[in-house]
């Protein structure tokens, strides 16, 4: 596979890499995290973070303050009318990003970012248990999730933290678990 192709902050027309597999391996070695550099090779990694920039702008980009820099930048970042709380420019790939990335490309390696469990915001589930028609009574179960669903919704909702500063509204959604 392609080497990745990092978004330098120039709003490069063939990124696909929000962070390079140094930086994300750097992050998690300085929390004493071992499962990013156990990953089986360098090209297992690297289609973790490809993965993990990808569910980025997918998840989170319509929510991402300001505007894309390039009508042909590959990547939702980066962006031009983006201040911090404290009113300055932020210029590049804000740091949020680059976490946000090291973060989803771990939980990339155990399976898919999208589908069961993958939505910051999905429903937990119910069905009707019983029913009795004298008196009217309906008695309803709630679906247990499993440990992956628990998972990514409690991932998910660190990235949502994560990524405020700089998403509209600097609110967090805090799904139907919370």
């Amino acid at each position: 596979m392609a080497d990745l192709v990092v978004e330098d902050g120039n709003g490069l027309a063939n990124a696909d890499a929000y962070a390079s597999r140094e930086a994300v391996l750097a992050y998690w070695t300085a929390r004493a995290d071992t499962v990013f550099s156990a990953a089986a090779s360098d090209g297992v990694r690297d289609a973790a973070i490809r993965r993990a920039s990808q569910f980025i702008d997918i998840q989170w980009g319509d929510r991402f303050k300001g505007a894309r820099k390039t009508e042909t930048q590959a990547l939702e970042w980066p962006r031009i009318g983006v201040e911090t709380r404290e009113g300055w420019e932020v210029a590049g790939l804000p740091p949020q990003i680059v976490t946000a990335t090291a973060e989803l490309a771990k939980l990339a390696l155990s399976g898919p970012l999208a589908g069961s469990g993958a939505s910051a915001t999905a429903p937990s589930k119910s069905s009707i248990a019983s029913v009795q028609a004298g008196s009217v009574a309906v008695t309803y179960t709630t679906a247990t999730k499993t440990a992956l669903e628990t998972d990514h919704a409690d991932k998910f909702y660190l990235i949502e933290r994560i990524l405020r500063p700089i998403m509209r509204g600097g609110t967090v959604n805090r799904g139907s678990s919370r």
